[in-house]
């Protein structure tokens, strides 16, 4: 995304323990900077997604793939702590 207001789809991913690719965007850098597993690029380089989707590849095989998983979940559980009673609020 190059205009996001919160950046939830970043949260969403995050939340899911999934990897991410995000543009530099203030709204998604301050979401999840320093997170391992989300990937910063220049959305207008291709050279710049190609090499970020390179390495979350790399990542599916990783080693360190549960620990980073972790901290994207306890990342997203600052912004979201319960995400299970979100979404029962939400459909509620």
């Amino acid at each position: 995304s190059r205009d996001e207001g919160f950046g939830l789809p970043v949260l969403e991913a995050m939340a899911a323990g999934c990897p991410v690719i995000a543009s530099t965007i203030p709204a998604l850098v301050e979401l999840a900077d320093e997170t391992r597993g989300v990937i910063f690029i220049n959305e207008t380089r291709l050279t710049s997604m190609w090499y970020a989707i390179r390495a979350l590849v790399t990542l599916s095989t990783h080693p360190l793939r549960p620990q980073i998983q972790a901290e994207l979940r306890q990342r997203a559980s600052t912004y979201l702590p319960n995400w299970d009673a979100f979404a029962l609020r939400l459909l509620r």
